[in-house]
């Protein structure tokens, strides 16, 4: 062979080498290129770091939130209602039931129909029935008080406040005096066995008032007003 004809078999069979390496590489980079994007994206996520999701917390039902409500404890059905009477007479044609609380309004007129001494007799001398008002917490009887020795009718006039003990009612006196009409001789006599008297028999409690509409009930509690007595209490 000659030279030039072995440099051209030379050139022939390098261009033959290039062209299968050409065609090696273009079927190998595919496959290469997924690899590497592959391997890529596989470092990515593995350096991204993985942030917990925060989970809502659960919700409560509305059983296990919801305060329990307080239902109010209905009265004892045994428990009677409580009797208001307007007058003596009104609790008269009443007919409460033992314990049941009691509330009676008693006017002036009532109670002077009701409050007899039946002409009381102390230390010599005899108390009429008295004549009473009722002012804004203040009680006022006037009595005619007729003494014996020396003869003599006077005026009296007390004042006092109701007074409750031992589920009865009292009289409080706070002032004893003498009507206008006494004579001023009369009046310096008479003055100081009056205000005896009157002590000796009111007590440590008071004068007692002696209301028989009102001998079955116990008696807690007594206010005055202008024109009206409350009692109230309990019915035995």
């Amino acid at each position: 062979m000659m030279p030039t004809q072995r440099i051209r078999a030379a050139y022939a069979a390098l261009l033959v080498i290039a062209l299968v390496s050409t065609l090696a590489c273009a079927a190998v980079t595919p496959v290469s290129q997924e690899t590497s994007q592959s391997v890529a994206v596989a470092e990515e996520a593995s350096a991204t770091p993985t942030v917990p999701t925060e989970t809502a917390p659960p919700t409560a039902s509305p059983t296990a939130t919801q305060r329990p409500t307080r239902t109010a404890t209905p009265a004892p059905s045994g428990s009677p209602t409580p009797l208001v009477a307007r007058g003596l007479s009104a609790f008269a044609a009443a007919t409460p039931q033992a314990g049941q609380r009691v509330s009676v309004a008693i006017s002036a007129e009532e109670l002077n129909d009701a409050f007899t001494l039946g002409d009381l007799q102390v230390q010599g001398a005899e108390i009429g029935d008295p004549a009473i008002t009722l002012g804004e917490n203040v009680i006022v009887g006037r009595f005619a008080v007729t003494v014996k020795s020396p003869a003599m009718t006077l005026d009296v006039i007390l004042r006092g406040v109701p007074n409750v003990v031992g589920g009865a009612l009292f009289l409080q006196v706070e002032d004893v005096s003498l009507g206008e009409g006494t004579g001023f001789l009369a009046r310096l006599l008479a003055q100081p066995m009056v205000d005896s008297t009157i002590r000796e028999y009111s007590g440590e409690n008071g004068i007692p008032v002696p209301l028989g509409a009102l001998q079955d009930l116990k008696i807690t509690d007594a206010t005055v007003t202008l024109g009206v007595l409350t009692i109230e209490g309990l019915a035995r």
